[in-house]
């Protein structure tokens, strides 16, 4: 990994108190680590095309300067060789403009299982959707879940309606100012019709939606607000409410099993030490204080030796010394 990439999870792992494992060698535990049979020659019956968008997967984390492989067609043989040229770099990009139905559900399942069995540490999806399917986006959010899946929705894309639900499920969100709007969840194959039929098939959605919502850590409270926007308007939130709803950054649920795993294997005390680090580090060390970032990582540095990290019991669990640039 280049160093400024492990230098960026290096300050992210002295800070969150998130699991953080940069040797590929050493055997990971994760709860979010998906499930796969790689004996499987192919996971689906035939292949499915991607007719509601369009993708594009990349290795390369560098926006500018990363090759783009378009996908159109959600088959085992076609992904597993694209996902293979990613060992290298350790990351998977997946970009899709479009609409969340089965054909992203299919492709985002076929990119975990793939990710999965080369071992590949880091993944994105990149969304630009104006919405789609209630069932489809909590499916999708459950993939993202199981194969640990980074979202991003960049400057100008959007995220609207059923889209939204994706970055629940994600296990870390991103929006650098990208617009994500929401209104009245409306199923487009609904055979609803009277007031009554209407209401009950949006009181099963609401159900399921506040249920999913509730078990990745965001606020139910979102679905509640989608029910007040007509279906035909759009309500876009503004970044505080964003992190209101608990849908940027680190996802609160992957936090809270990373924090009781480490407890288990490393003690209470570990999790003192490493939050006692967190508090020093902020008053001790910033880069303005320090005039270099050479100075900075000396300062880190030496916070961490004071607090015995990385620990002998765990080595490979909370932060490291982070080598001078």
């Amino acid at each position: 990994m280049p160093f400024i990439y492990r230098y960026l999870v290096l300050m992210l792992c002295g800070t969150l108190l998130v699991a953080c494992e940069l040797n590929s060698d050493v055997p990971t535990n994760s709860a979010t680590t998906a499930e796969v049979d790689r004996k499987a020659p192919s996971l689906f019956a035939q292949p499915v095309p991607l007719k509601s968008g369009y993708a594009l997967l990349s290795c390369d984390p560098d926006y500018n300067n990363r090759i783009d492989h378009p996908i159109s067609l959600v088959d085992m043989d076609v992904i597993r060789p694209l996902v293979h040229a990613c060992v290298d770099n350790d990351n998977l990009h997946i970009y899709y403009n479009g609409v969340i139905n089965n054909e992203l559900q299919s492709l985002m399942k076929a990119l975990t299982v793939a990710a999965t069995e080369e071992g590949i540490q880091y993944h994105t999806l990149e969304i630009d959707s104006p919405g789609g399917e209630i069932d489809a986006a909590l499916s999708i959010g459950d993939e993202l879940w199981n194969g640990d899946w980074g979202i991003w929705v960049k400057p100008g894309a959007r995220c609207y309606s059923a889209c939204v639900l994706l970055l629940a499920g994600a296990t870390s969100r991103s929006m650098s100012d990208g617009s994500v709007g929401i209104h009245r969840m409306l199923n487009p194959k609904s055979q609803a019709r009277t007031p009554d039929e209407l209401q009950a098939e949006l009181d099963l959605h609401l159900h399921s939606v506040k249920k999913y919502l509730t078990k990745y850590g965001a606020n139910p409270a979102l679905a509640d607000l989608m029910m007040t926007v007509p279906s035909k308007e759009l309500r876009i939130l503004t970044q505080e409410e964003i992190r209101q709803f608990g849908l940027d950054g680190t996802n609160p649920v992957k936090a809270d099993l990373a924090r009781l795993d480490v407890a288990r294997r490393c003690g209470d005390d570990f999790l003192r030490r490493w939050d006692n680090l967190k508090q020093l580090n902020e008053k001790e060390c910033s880069i303005t204080r320090e005039g270099s970032t050479q100075k900075y990582i000396a300062c880190l540095n030496r916070n961490y030796d004071r607090l015995g990290f990385p620990d002998p019991k765990c080595p490979y669990d909370g932060p490291a010394r982070i080598p001078s640039p």
